[in-house]
């Protein structure tokens, strides 16, 4: 027996009388409106194997074993639902084997819940955005099937266990420990992951191993984000083994030297922020390679001499970053010929001369989009976001998710002259423009919604 109401405006309590159906196997009342307490005769349905009230408006307390003490449901669905879950330790028995287990944002407090290591069958575990403390064991990653494990946002800290093992069981494995506390260096990376968001901790070393494995066990390394850590030193050449890495975000760190040349072999590379690290040389000459590379960040590091103009090879670029750097002369014409372009950041440089004229050729933001999708990368029930600092009326927002309406130019505190070229007034589309702190001369003919131009 089924019944599903996913996704619907039903409000007001759960009505005991769901508990009537005897034979119910799969209840969903996912993402309404529901409030007040789960009823206590939910355990009474003893042969209900999924159970989801995931993003709701519960309340209350409701005990995770007492709901399913008839019952061994394999999938289990308790995210955002607003039920804080207790889980006694004292309670377990252990016929409760779940598959799937998401507790994500149920006021979870203390250590991670050592029931978790007698779940043998567990291949889905989101514990994310509670209020767990102290260290990641080291039994979690010998659970034989796990294959998705969420811990971010929460309070954990100290050393992660120096090897991590997860499984194919799923189709996207993944490894989430994002904001925490964790330091030391980042352990060994799983043989089986498809997503690694390390992101927002304190990790201050890079201890990969000399190949990584980016195609083991026919799963493919496609997401690797270490942005906001205290990584030093260089990035290590294996990256460049990943072909199949999507998208790679080591913004925020204290890394340095150049990046590796062998970055060009990762020809699937679609997202592309090394931003606010100590990087240096010139522009790094393995990019036009990446003709995939949809954005480029290398913002806020210390990278000189001339844009190449090889630059305008990068037929699919949406977002271009290139702030405060040491970059000099011209801006390239080249430029122009990147139709895709949504957004571009030269500001804080030592450029001189004019704007490039024919800037007709950014197609993306000559007129307004009606509509605009989501930058990122989707994979299953996970989003891996864009993220996007962007100046508008002389105050910076930072957007943490990022829209093809979404456009800009920033070419401010350069030392651009001349006249601002007519063609700006074509770009009817663009969002923002500031062209401040510059020696423009002549009349400001753009028409353009958002113009700063001082």
């Amino acid at each position: 027996m089924v019944l599903d109401t996913f996704e619907n405006l039903l409000q007001g309590p759960i009505p005991e009388s769901i508990c009537e159906i005897a034979a119910l196997r799969y209840l969903n009342l996912g993402r309404n409106g529901f409030n007040g307490r789960i009823p206590n005769c939910i355990d009474q349905l003893t042969e209900l194997k999924t159970f989801i009230i995931r993003d709701n408006f519960m309340e209350a307390i409701s005990s995770l074993f007492s709901l399913f003490r008839n019952s061994s449901p394999f999938f289990i669905g308790l995210s955002s639902s607003g039920v804080t879950v207790e889980t006694d330790q004292s309670l377990f028995h252990f016929s409760f084997l779940p598959e799937y287990l998401g507790l994500r944002s149920c006021n979870l407090r203390g250590k991670i819940p050592a029931f978790i290591s007698n779940l043998t069958q567990l291949a889905f575990l989101d514990l994310a955005n509670n209020n767990l403390t102290g260290t990641i064991p080291s039994w979690l990653f010998q659970l034989p099937k796990l294959s998705f494990l969420d811990l971010s946002h929460n309070n954990l800290q100290g050393v992660v266990p120096p090897s991590l093992q997860l499984h194919l069981n799923l189709l996207f494995p993944m490894l989430k420990l994002a904001s925490n506390n964790l330091q030391g260096p980042i352990p060994l990376l799983p043989k089986n992951v498809d997503i690694l968001n390390l992101s927002q901790n304190n990790f201050s070393t890079l201890r990969f191993n000399s190949e990584l494995p980016c195609q083991l066990n026919n799963v493919l390394l496609k997401n690797v984000d270490l942005s906001n850590n205290s990584l030093s030193g260089k990035v290590t050449s294996s990256l460049g083994n990943c072909k199949s890495l999507i998208s790679l975000n080591l913004a925020s760190n204290n890394l340095s030297g150049s990046l590796p040349i062998e970055l060009a072999f990762a020809e699937n590379l679609s997202s592309l922020r090394v931003d606010d690290n100590h990087f240096h040389g010139p522009f790094p000459n393995f990019i036009h390679h990446l003709k995939n590379l949809e954005i480029l960040n290398l913002g806020n590091n210390q990278f000189e001499g001339k844009i190449p103009s090889s630059i305008g090879e990068l037929w699919n670029l949406r977002i271009l970053v290139l702030k405060s750097n040491s970059f000099y002369n011209l801006i390239p014409t080249e430029i122009t010929h990147l139709q895709e372009l949504q957004f571009m950041d030269f500001s804080n440089y030592q450029f001189t001369g004019p704007i490039p004229k024919n800037l007709g050729g950014l197609k993306t933001i000559i007129h307004q989009p009606k509509k605009g999708f989501l930058l990122g990368y989707m994979v299953e029930l996970i989003y891996i976001g864009i993220e996007l600092e962007m100046m508008s009326k002389g105050m910076e927002h930072e957007l943490d998710f990022v829209f093809s309406y979404h456009t800009g130019i920033d070419l401010s505190s350069n030392y651009l002259e001349g006249k601002i070229p007519s063609e700006m007034g074509l770009l009817q589309g663009l969002y923002m423009l500031n062209l401040s702190h510059n020696r423009f001369s002549g009349e400001i003919l753009v028409k353009s919604p958002r113009v700063s131009a001082t």
